[in-house]
């Protein structure tokens, strides 16, 4: 037999033992979710922690999640599909009915999560696994700890970040310098103020987004500068500005809400652009603030 037939009997042979080993090799088991439900089926939410008030969700039309409790707002997307995605944890280990539910921190469960009508009680984490014990009405198991957002017992961060709703226009801002900005015919005016543009402004405030939320801080809002955001459907959006640096943060006192945003946008949010411009005309020539104008002081 030639050196190359040689070779080829080799390579076939080689072939061949690398196909059975893929073949015959060990398969992974398939993952079992923590329960049967489909996140896109869920359409209640329910948050309960010890000795504070339950946060409740619901799945309104076109998908979109409103907090309905402690507070009414709209919700953040990302924010809750971190609670929808509990429903199909991966589970590493289940526990037999040999325990004792208050050594895994089941006695009472250090908080619940209803998805529906489905109950997830969730006990200690292990630290060194990152695993953490959770019972529903059929399986107690061991999963891969969520995200800490999903177990938060605030609020606040599942409020949504966008500060004015998709899909309410916006008909007026009032700033903190007393300067209104109104919907005009031609676009946007500041009331007064005819040589101003303040469509950067208004345009800032369509889209902006906090880069996270927290619970607001014990501050006398009535003290603070204050920004009202006027929207088609008649609500009013009120901030009070707690400051603009380092970070840009403000509180929605209705919500008892603080929203952080970047420092860079304080000035698009806060100020129209050229604002030493003079006053209208229309303005200086009031009946009423020329008395005051031309007023002498006795002094001189």
């Amino acid at each position: 037999m030639t050196r190359g037939k040689r070779n080829v009997l080799l390579l076939v042979g080689i072939v061949g033992l690398a196909a059975l080993l893929w073949f015959t090799r060990e398969q992974p088991e398939p993952e079992v979710p923590l329960t049967a439900l489909s996140p896109d089926l869920i359409d209640r939410i329910r948050v309960a922690h010890p000795d504070r008030p339950a946060i409740v969700l619901a799945r309104g039309a076109e998908d979109q999640w409103r907090l309905t409790e402690p507070v009414e707002a709209d919700a953040d997307a990302l924010e809750v599909a971190a609670l929808l995605n509990l429903a199909n944890l991966p589970v590493r280990r289940q526990l037999d009915g040999a325990f004792d539910p208050a050594e895994l921190g089941l006695a009472p469960p250090a908080f619940v999560i209803t998805l529906n009508d489905v109950v997830l009680r969730f006990g200690d984490t292990n630290p060194i696994t990152a695993q953490r014990v959770v019972q529903t009405d059929t399986l107690a198991a061991l999963v891969d700890n969520p995200p800490s957002a999903a177990l938060d017992d605030d609020y606040t961060d599942l409020v949504s970040k966008q500060l004015i709703p998709e899909g309410d226009a916006i008909v007026a801002i009032d700033l903190p310098d007393g300067r209104r900005v109104e919907a005009a015919d031609d676009g946007w005016r500041v009331v007064g103020f005819p040589a101003l543009d303040p469509q950067a402004l208004v345009e800032g405030w369509k889209g902006v987004r906090a880069m996270w939320n927290a619970a607001a801080p014990a501050v006398e809002v009535g003290a603070l500068p204050q920004v009202t955001v006027t929207l088609a459907s008649g609500a009013r959006r009120a901030f009070a500005v707690v400051q603009q640096s380092p970070q840009f943060e403000l509180i929605n006192p209705a919500l008892k809400v603080q929203h952080t945003l970047s420092a860079a946008l304080a000035d698009t949010l806060l100020t129209v652009p050229e604002p030493g411009s003079e006053p209208a005309a229309e303005e200086a020539a009031d009946p009423e603030a020329a008395p005051a104008a031309a007023e002498v002081d006795p002094a001189g």
